[in-house]
């Protein structure tokens, strides 16, 4: 590398590291705020998050707290651990799920489902059927030749209602006037919660089924519900606000969240519901397998490679003027030009007798009887190579 390319290659290496500090920055305080979470997610470190909670459970004595980024089915058995989803879809969720969760449930697990808040709507708009959360439970009349619902493959995602057609209870929105804005306070049916509750969510469930028992309600509504299933429980909140890093600043419900945990001592915050899942790449294999270092090593090689291509550990050739080189000739013009600079003259003859001799040295006994012939005249004409030469040559020719 010239010494003139050397300052721009120092700027650009100290704008490449700026950028790459500046981007680190970024997402740093990006990841620190938590923002990049979907709301009610334990990562979640801004008013919509929920990873208060989940740190100060996870410092208080006598828990074990974790998150869930895998399929439910890798969870394990769920027995003795209260499993929370904040912030669940009223939309679509996957049936896979939906199974797992009564299984966790049937071994002893205690699920706490906590839905998205929604703001009430008008009268004239919860009659609109995309505010409707399940559909009308009449059952079509099947068509002929139709495949039966075994043949059929299964969903990947199902819908709220069918859900609540299977766990015996409905989400509906609560209908105010138009214009009209109210404060939600939800009233606890138990006695050993908070006895009222700040709500932020038009959300209730509508006449569950006699197996779902109501824990709170907002205005007459059921808001939170609980049904046992199998050897452990499930509760269904139609608000995730009281599970918020605001509410634990503001309007901290003690009570209520240890009612939610009762007797367990193990926790666990799922995240795949939320979008947040653990896609095993070589990142995660790396850090599996402690191989930091290696790679680490393969980077400086690589760097030194760079380095060595772009600007050679030896030094410089000396620069060689182009007048000193000669074209157009062959190769016997080359070994005449080195014997004359390497010979003098004087001497051209003595040495190519002496080369002449060697070659002879061994079988030759019919040139070796005229050497000393040979050797008279070169010693005569030593001074004359070239008469000297062509008298040998002749005397040579005569002898064939």
């Amino acid at each position: 590398m010239k010494r003139s390319s050397w300052p721009a290659f120092i700027l650009i290496a100290v704008i490449a590291a700026a950028s790459f500090y500046g981007f680190l920055r970024l997402f740093e305080l990006r990841f620190q705020a938590g923002d990049v979470y979907p709301p009610y997610s334990s990562l979640r470190t801004d008013p919509l998050g929920a990873k208060v909670f989940h740190d100060a459970l996870q410092e208080a004595p006598g828990f074990a707290v974790s998150r869930n980024y895998a399929p439910l089915a890798k969870m394990g058995d769920g027995n003795g651990a209260v499993i929370f989803f904040a912030g669940a879809s009223r939309s679509y969720w996957r049936l896979s799920d939906v199974d797992e969760l009564e299984a966790l449930a049937r071994k002893g697990a205690r699920i706490i489902v906590t839905f998205l808040p929604a703001d009430a709507v008008s009268k004239e708009d919860i009659k609109k059927p995309h505010f409707k959360t399940s559909k009308p439970k009449t059952t079509p009349k099947p068509k002929k030749n139709a495949p039966s619902p075994k043949d059929e493959e299964e969903p990947m995602s199902i819908e709220l209602g069918k859900i609540g057609d299977r766990w015996g209870f409905d989400l509906a929105y609560r209908a105010v006037q138009s214009g009209t804005e109210t404060s939600l306070t939800a009233h606890s049916m138990l006695t050993q919660t908070e006895p009222d509750l700040s709500w932020h969510s038009a959300l209730y469930f509508p006449k569950p089924v006699p197996a779902w028992q109501v824990d709170y309600r907002c205005e007459g509504a059921p808001v939170i519900i609980e049904r046992p299933f199998g050897h452990g429980s499930i509760v269904m909140a139609a608000d995730s606000y009281f599970l918020s890093n605001e509410a634990m600043r503001s309007e901290r419900a003690p009570r209520l969240l240890a009612w939610i945990l009762g007797s367990q001592s193990r926790v666990i915050f799922d995240e795949t519901h939320l979008g947040v899942r653990e896609n095993p790449g070589i990142a995660t294999l790396v850090r599996k397998y402690n191989l930091g270092g290696f790679i680490a090593a393969i980077a400086v090689l690589a760097c030194l490679f760079i380095w060595q291509s772009s600007s050679p550990l030896l030094p410089p050739r000396p620069d060689y003027d182009d007048s000193e080189i000669v074209t157009g000739k062959d190769s016997t013009s080359g070994f005449v030009s080195l014997l004359r600079r390497g010979i003098a003259p004087s001497h051209l003859m003595e040495v190519c007798l002496e080369q002449w001799k060697k070659s002879f040295s061994h079988g030759h006994g019919k040139v070796s009887g005229m050497i000393d012939r040979i050797d008279s005249i070169a010693v005569q004409g030593s001074k004359e190579p070239v008469a000297t030469y062509r008298a040998i040559s002749q005397l040579l020719a005569e002898k064939k």
